[in-house]
């Protein structure tokens, strides 16, 4: 925090204000009398117009640890936390864009495969298939999910680490029929390289690629 804080200091009110009415944010935090500063300020709905650029932003969260900006795309996301800082730093004395930085991402698409994801895949099929055979009678099951991490799954309140041990994954598309083949995905990367990350994989899965 102190790479970045306001040598004047900073007033709670004055921030969530100043993002509030230059976001047009239609929910944001109301600090109550005496009550004491969430460690988290959640703003929700709001609109970036800037630079020729016009687009909704679904939420930004922040925290002295970090801001999380969610929008359609992660470049709009990298757009409006780049203008925060700018907006921190030129009115309210804030030093964000000279302090050390990291960045991550998340991205979440909904994909619709040709085939179930375990067709494409013999050895995963046939595992379906013995589960299947020892449940006569039973509605067949699935594959509903395909994960790849480095960490353990963590339960967390903090949307930091939450991003920050973001895996990749795909699996059933909740509500949608299995006839479909929708799967939702997500992954710790640029919307870009999420999606063609999953164009490679299921040129792969075809056997059209390596």
């Amino acid at each position: 925090m102190e790479e970045y804080q306001p040598e004047r200091g900073s007033i709670p009110s004055d921030l969530i204000e100043l993002v509030r009415s230059n976001y047009d944010f239609q929910i944001f935090p109301i600090l109550a009398s005496g009550a004491q500063l969430p460690a988290i300020l959640a703003f929700q709905a709001g609109r970036f117009a800037s630079n020729g650029q016009s687009f909704a932003i679904n939420q930004l969260a922040m925290s002295a640890d970090g801001d999380i900006a969610a929008a359609v795309t992660t470049d709009q996301a990298d757009l409006v936390l780049d203008d925060l800082m700018r907006l921190l730093d030129e009115n309210l004395g804030y030093r964000l864009r000279a302090a050390r930085k990291a960045k991550h991402y998340v991205s979440t698409l909904v994909v619709q495969f040709d085939r179930r994801l375990e067709e494409y895949v013999g050895v995963l099929g046939k595992m379906a298939q013995t589960i299947n055979n020892m449940r006569p009678g039973m509605t067949p099951f699935d594959l509903r999910r395909l994960s790849f991490g480095l960490k353990d799954i963590v339960q967390s309140t903090d949307p930091l680490v939450t991003v920050e041990n973001a895996e990749f994954l795909i699996e059933r598309r909740t509500g949608s029929p299995p006839e479909e083949n929708r799967y939702f995905c997500s992954a710790p990367m640029k919307t870009a390289d999420h999606i063609l990350a999953l164009e490679r994989i299921e040129a792969i899965a075809r056997g059209e690629a390596e």
